[in-house]
């Protein structure tokens, strides 16, 4: 299966991925995921924020794995405003 992570720091991109491990492990399923890790900060260049856009609509899972939900939330709000 295909999992797209988005992530703030590396140390949140970790957890994601051993979500991901224990969740399949929990249900007893031989699943193996093929995860595209994508740092947040870079999402903000055109190219790069399209082939991310690509990895997502080939993504069965996408997880958001921030720190600081109520500041991506602000950030995301005035983004939308522009």
């Amino acid at each position: 299966m295909n999992a797209m992570v988005i992530y703030e720091a590396s140390g949140c991109a970790k957890q994601a991925n051993a979500l991901l491990k224990r969740a399949s492990d929990r249900a007893d399923a031989a699943v193996r995921w093929s995860v595209k890790p994508w740092r947040l900060a870079m999402l903000t260049w055109p190219p790069v924020a399209q082939q991310a856009l690509s990895d997502a609509a080939e993504a069965h899972v996408i997880v958001l794995a921030i720190n600081q939900v109520a500041e991506f939330m602000a950030s995301t709000s005035e983004t939308e405003r522009l």
